[in-house]
C-alpha cells in the first residue's frame, strides 16, 4: 500500500513539473512573438514617418502606436509573471 502511494505522489509531482515546462516554454514563445511584432512593426512606423500629413495616415500612425504600447505592456507583463 505504502508503495503505491509513493509511486502516486511521484508521478503527481512529475505531472506538476511537466506542466511548469510547458507553461514557461508557452510564455517564451509568446514573448518572442511580441518582440517579433515590434520589430516588424518598427519598419512599418519608419515609412510611416516619411508620409505626407494626412487624417487617415495620421489616424494610422496612432493605432499603430496604441497596438506597440500594448504589445509592450503585455511583454512586461509576462516577464513578471515568469519571474
Amino acid at each position: 500500500y505504502l508503495e503505491n502511494v509513493r509511486l502516486t505522489v511521484l508521478r503527481k509531482l512529475q505531472e506538476a513539473l511537466d506542466e511548469e515546462d510547458i507553461l514557461a516554454e508557452q510564455i517564451l514563445t509568446l514573448m518572442h512573438l511580441f518582440a517579433y511584432r515590434f520589430t516588424d512593426r518598427k519598419v512599418e512606423i519608419n515609412n510611416l514617418m516619411v508620409l505626407h500629413d494626412q487624417p487617415l495616415i495620421e489616424y494610422g500612425k496612432y493605432a499603430l502606436g496604441c497596438m506597440t504600447e500594448a504589445d509592450m505592456k503585455k511583454c512586461v507583463h509576462l516577464k513578471s509573471v515568469r519571474d
